[in-house]
């Protein structure tokens, strides 16, 4: 910012009379630039890096206490963007062990185990409460990208402190995201809102989002080894991220939908080609990677069946991993892992809790786990795997409660296609309820890329979370990843469709306001 002590919000008179809302955002990217220059700094060793994150850090904290201002006071959204700079803070504490930067970053936890001043994350998710009931008006405040940041840093206060409440709080928050604000496309919040997302039929949700539920999942799956966090990260990357990467790869979108067409953004704060969503995006890429094979002590870990090669050192030695197969197709993956001279012999199999049953066969022997994890113990320096999940098609009906969801019809921000920012039509905007299809870990959809015509997509036959589907693959189309003919028999009605991934027949810019549609 031209002023760098200017990181507070403007009064409500101020932001009008410059007709903008009431937003500062210089802590936030203070944040980011540190994190940055301490991310170059840990790759090059380059001290002049590091000098400059001790000044940016000494310089905020100076600023604050001149100004007699908390940190949580500052900036936007109760504070949370400007909170989030707790994760570089630790990283730079701990690369220099000066106690300043953790006693910076404890008096912002402290203050978020108050559940009278705003956002109280840390009181409140050992409530348990839905989000939406943790202060009037949700929808205001609980910016979703801000509040996971916060959440990031807090696990890494766990970290370095070893205190129980900061990871039991930070579960806490992934299991009511789980149980009240996860969506139908298997991200989290409405439009980088929580309130409730998960009683809305029709959604919106950002890449920024997505990208920071895996990031969530991948840090409470590293300090517990809970398999529910990998599932999550799973289903998140496998539809709505994919979806939002388009297939060209030059460009993604600003809000991933479940029909119409998604909302694209191509310019930012007067910036042409970039936007934050498409920003993040690499880390989405990244931290799948980083997830899908690990290792502790024990064991090898494969929690993602996606093809992959990777090398790993524990146990004295390297080794290497192959995962081989169309997982997305038909739930199959073939696995090796040579150990070579590493002390370790096991590898520990993620069993998603979506598929129905499983059978694994390792080494020539032959078992069907249970959904979590499953240790195989090889019986030389190499193990042969092979994986089968339910690749079967589920038919299921929209969570969905009018009273609680149903914001954007109330006040049609993103609707109208012919707004600036508009991308459903409003006669095909979903508020009844409705079906989705998925098959394996894909969620299915009906799209324009396969010839599914506009009367298929948005009217048609009304299907019952009673039918039962079979699939049949169609290979006449390079347009879409995946495509099926479903065989549906629904009570006495018996009747095909043609369907694909969501993933693949949505990631597009479209111009046509009524491209694609996962409901049914």
């Amino acid at each position: 910012y031209r002023n760098s002590a200017d990181f507070m919000a403007p009064t409500p008179e101020a932001a009008a009379a410059a007709k903008h809302p009431r937003w500062n955002w210089n802590i936030w990217c203070r944040k980011y630039t540190l994190w940055g220059m301490l991310e170059a700094y840990e790759l090059t060793g380059d001290e002049t890096l590091l000098t400059s994150c001790v000044r940016m850090a000494d310089h905020l904290i100076r600023q604050l206490d001149e100004q007699g201002r908390h940190i949580g006071e500052t900036g936007t959204f109760e504070g949370m963007p400007s909170c989030s700079i707790m994760k570089p803070m630790l990283i730079l504490y701990r690369i220099t062990e000066d106690k300043r930067y953790l006693e910076f970053c404890l008096s912002i936890a402290d203050r978020w185990e108050d559940a009278s001043v705003m956002p109280g994350l840390i009181a409140n998710a050992l409530n348990g409460k839905a989000l939406s009931e943790w202060y009037p008006d949700s929808n205001l405040w609980a910016k979703a990208y801000e509040m996971m940041s916060c959440y990031d840093g807090l696990i890494e206060l766990y970290r370095v402190t070893g205190t129980g409440k900061y990871l039991r709080a930070s579960e806490m928050f992934f299991d009511i995201l789980m149980e009240h604000e996860r969506n139908v496309l298997f991200s989290v919040a409405y439009n980088d809102v929580f309130g409730d997302a998960a009683y809305d039929v029709s959604c919106i949700t950002e890449p920024c989002d997505i990208i920071h539920l895996i990031r969530l999942c991948h840090e409470l799956y590293t300090l517990t080894g809970k398999s529910k966090y990998m599932d999550a990260a799973e289903e998140a990357f496998c539809n709505p991220f994919l979806a939002a990467a388009f297939s060209d790869g030059k460009w993604g979108a600003r809000g991933v939908r479940g029909n119409g067409r998604h909302l694209v953004a191509i310019q930012q704060a007067g910036f042409t080609k970039n936007h934050c969503c498409v920003n993040n995006m690499p880390r989405g890429f990244l931290n799948i990677a980083e997830s899908a094979v690990m290792h502790d002590s024990k064991a090898v870990i494969i929690n993602f069946y996606t093809e992959a090669d990777a090398e790993i050192t524990a146990g004295g030695g390297l080794i290497r991993v192959e995962i081989r197969g169309d997982y997305l197709a038909d739930s199959r993956a073939q696995i090796r892992v040579d150990f070579g001279e590493s002390a370790l012999c096991a590898v520990r199999f993620r069993i998603p809790a979506w598929s129905a049953w499983a059978k694994l066969t390792a080494d020539g022997r032959e078992y069907k786990p249970e959904a979590g994890y499953f240790t195989v113990t090889a019986s030389g320096s190499r193990l042969e795997a092979e994986i089968e999940l339910d690749n079967s098609v589920h038919v299921y009906p929209v969570k969905a409660d009018p009273q609680r969801g149903e914001r954007e019809w109330k006040r049609g921000r993103f609707l109208n296609a012919g707004a600036p920012m508009g991308c459903v039509d409003e006669d095909v905007y979903c508020t009844a309820p409705q079906c989705l299809i998925r098959k394996g870990v894909m969620l299915l959809c009906r799209s324009k890329l396969i010839g599914n015509t506009e009367t298929e997509m948005f009217g048609g036959i009304r299907m019952t979370e009673n039918a039962v589907c079979t699939a049949e693959r169609i290979r006449e189309t390079d347009e879409v990843n995946l495509a099926y003919i479903l065989h549906v028999t629904d009570g006495e009605e018996k009747y095909d469709l043609r369907v694909c991934d969501f993933a693949s027949g949505t990631n597009r810019m479209f111009e046509d306001t009524r491209s694609f549609s996962i409901y049914f």
